[in-house]
């Protein structure tokens, strides 16, 4: 019931299986009579790609029992989102893979 005067609100998913657009409508019935709320979406493809900033880190000489870390960037330049997965430490000796938080790349050309 929708008091005198009261709003409800109601949420609709859009999770298309295939590219282009597709169109439907809403039909609430209620004691007032049938309302119809027009529904339209469009599915994109495309591809999410990742490009590193730097394109590579330089640790220069680093005294042995020391260490020295480096910060770098990830930027998804695609038309849809990535969700990075897993991070690996590179091979060798001494090489390690501090704090590294995986988010979500929700906003394709904006750096995070």
């Amino acid at each position: 019931m929708i008091p005198a005067q009261g709003s409800i609100v109601l949420e609709v998913g859009y999770a298309p299986t295939a590219a282009g657009s597709s169109s439907s409508a809403i039909t609430l019935g209620s004691t007032s009579g049938q309302l119809t709320i027009p529904v339209e979406g469009s599915a994109i493809s495309g591809q999410g790609h990742l490009v590193p900033h730097p394109a590579t880190l330089q640790f220069g000489e680093v005294v042995r029992g020391a260490s020295s870390t480096r910060a770098f960037t990830i930027t998804n330049t695609g038309n849809v989102p990535v969700t990075v997965t897993k991070a690996k430490a590179p091979a060798g000796a001494g090489a390690h893979l501090r704090r590294v938080r995986l988010e979500h790349l929700r906003h394709p050309g904006r750096r995070r």
